[in-house]
């Protein structure tokens, strides 16, 4: 289970989304390169994907400063994807 933590001098505001969306949610232990060479891809697993909502609603503060991406098929699927030069992260 996905324990996030941060550093005191860290943006208040990325540090609370990003806590509340990542924390007890699953790492899955795959390692995968998107684009070739230039970004690396993480996979968490969250067990309640009725509370994709709530996720989405924390990582639109973020604003435009991260490329998110939200698909959601129904109550029992939803994907986001965060992404930025070097990452992709994948929550679903």
């Amino acid at each position: 289970m996905a324990v996030l933590n941060s550093v005191p001098t860290a943006n208040p505001i990325y540090k609370d989304v990003f806590t509340s969306v990542f924390n007890r949610s699953f790492l899955l232990d795959l390692r995968f390169l998107v684009h070739g060479v230039q970004q690396d891809a993480f996979y968490f697993v969250k067990p309640d994907t009725w509370k994709a909502s709530d996720d989405r609603g924390q990582l639109k503060r973020l604003g435009s400063q991260v490329n998110t991406s939200f698909h959601e098929k129904d109550q029992e699927m939803a994907d986001i994807k965060i992404h930025n030069p070097g990452t992709v992260v994948n929550l679903r």
